[in-house]
């Protein structure tokens, strides 16, 4: 995925293990309020593809179209009541030394914040693997929410099938 000025491109593997760069020559001509916009642009549309990605591999081991609702494999009672917990899950996390933070509401929505001055202080290396680790840490820290949620609608520990990455028998 790159983002709209063309200047920042990331590659997801696996729900958490994601790669960052940027165009030569890009990243010190950043202010830090665009750069905002230019990440949550491409956070957004690396899960986006993520999820269809993911709906079309269960269509094709299903043999049949695939919603998207989560109810293909959910035919829990609950499960309406599940799906609208995850769809409000806010994962809200600080990269190591807190200049960048990563909001994101159920892996749809994705926000950033970067302290001003950043850009300048910390060279293109040091601000990517900051941006990696708040990454991570907030794609941690949903999946962490998630997994409760089903403990708590479903209580039950093979629940844990519905989340695709927790056994790591479906990978992306």
């Amino acid at each position: 995925m790159t983002s709209p000025d063309g200047c920042v491109s990331a590659v997801l593997t696996h729900p958490s293990e994601l790669d960052v760069t940027f165009t030569p020559g890009c990243y010190g001509r950043y202010r830090e309020d665009t750069l905002e916009r230019q990440l949550a642009a491409v956070a957004t549309g690396l899960w986006a593809g993520h999820r269809r990605g993911f709906l079309a591999a269960l269509s094709e081991a299903l043999g049949e179209p695939a919603r998207g609702d989560g109810q293909e494999l959910d035919s829990e009672r609950d499960s309406q009541g599940y799906r609208e917990a995850v769809a409000a899950v806010v994962a809200d996390r600080r990269s190591p030394s807190g200049r960048i933070r990563a909001t994101t509401t159920a892996l749809v929505r994705w926000d950033f914040e970067i302290s001003p001055g950043t850009v300048r202080a910390l060279s293109e290396e040091e601000f990517r693997q900051e941006l990696l680790a708040v990454g991570r840490a907030t794609l941690d820290d949903f999946f962490a929410q998630v997994r409760e949620l089903k403990d708590e609608h479903y209580g039950r520990p093979e629940s844990r099938f519905f989340d695709p990455w927790a056994d790591g028998r479906i990978s992306a």
